[in-house]
């Protein structure tokens, strides 16, 4: 694994704090490319798409290399349009403290090639009907905590499963 370092500092207030914020689905990387740090555009096997959300990755859960979730519709819309099927549910339901909502991304993470790991109760969401579907049609089982759902910025998994 090649590691590099990022240019600049990667810490707050927005938009120091997305410099590395890109959600990576298969080859297609997708954040707000005015933000994003030039040592992590220069991916040479990604295809990057800008779009609005600087919290990109927050914004995502990758299901597989070919689909995702995601409340944010710049991010639907360019996933779709690179030929990622995209689910894209209801803002809110999710608890961020001291913010309005919470992100998708930020409040789970796939933790095998088969299980999604939500941070509390995703039954709660208006969005669960969907999710639950679109999760079956992927043979993804959804796990959750028993506590409201929370986004705490997501995990980084020491193996890939997307």
């Amino acid at each position: 694994m090649d590691v590099q370092l990022s240019e600049k500092s990667c810490r707050g207030p927005y938009p120091g704090d997305i410099r590395l914020n890109c959600a990576i689905v298969g080859q297609e990387a997708f954040a707000n490319i005015s933000a994003t740090d030039s040592t992590l555009l220069k991916g040479e096997s990604l295809r990057f798409h800008h779009v609005r959300q600087g919290y990109a990755r927050c914004s995502v859960l990758p299901i597989r290399e070919d689909a995702m979730i995601t409340d944010d519709r710049s991010i639907a819309a360019a996933a779709e349009k690179s030929g990622i099927r995209v689910l894209l549910i209801e803002k809110g339901d999710i608890a961020l403290p001291g913010h309005e909502y919470g992100f998708i991304g930020g409040a789970s993470a796939k933790i095998s090639s088969d299980e999604v790991l939500f941070f509390g109760d995703i039954r709660a969401h208006r969005s669960w009907r969907a999710i639950r579907t679109f999760l079956e049609e992927y043979q993804c089982l959804p796990l959750y905590l028993p506590s409201p759902l929370t986004d705490f910025g997501g995990i980084i998994p020491i193996m890939e499963y997307v």
